[in-house]
Parts: structure tokens; sequence; C-alpha cells
């Protein structure tokens, strides 16, 4: 009999077979509170709003980042984008 799980530490959503697994199956590791607290993207919205992600895909505001991790995410977002080496906008297009 197949079973649909969900991980609680990624989120990702697995079918198991329960005839093979029973109920102890392998979820990810949890991740690092120190890795989660790096930026991992940064979304400008059409409205204007600026989110940043964090490692754990979060999507929070520049104020709310500081108040869950801390630390300000727009100076290590910079530094992730300039050893990155690449600019930070972009256009689509001739435009």
């Amino acid at each position: 009999m197949k079973r649909v799980v969900v991980c609680p530490n990624c989120g990702t959503v697995s079918e198991i077979d329960e005839a093979e697994v029973g109920d102890d199956w392998l979820a990810c590791l949890p991740l690092p509170a120190e890795i989660a607290a790096v930026p991992a993207g940064k979304i400008h919205m059409v409205t204007g709003a600026v989110l940043y992600v964090d490692g754990k895909g979060n999507k929070l505001s520049r104020q709310d980042y500081i108040n869950k991790y801390a630390i300000d995410p727009e100076p290590i977002w910079e530094a992730i984008q300039a050893y990155r080496g690449r600019p930070k906008t972009f256009k689509l297009g001739n435009k």
C-alpha cells in the first residue's frame, strides 16, 4: 500500500510503499540555523515591496528578516551578488 508523506523539515511530498518502509521513513535532516539565516534570494514585487528569501524558502520583508534572524539581509545579499559576479538587475528584451 502506498502512502503520501510530507517531510517535516523541507516540505517535500513523497510517496512511500508501506510494505517496504513501514512507519519509519527517512526525512531530511533539519537545516542548521546559521545556514537558514543566510539570504537565498531577493524578490522585487510589482507593488514595489522587496522580499528576502531565507535558507528555508520563507519570504520575509527586510524588517521581518531582521526581527527573525537579528541580521540585516541587504548587505549579505549584496556580498553574495558581488561574489557571484552577477549584476543586480537585468533587462528582458531590447527595452
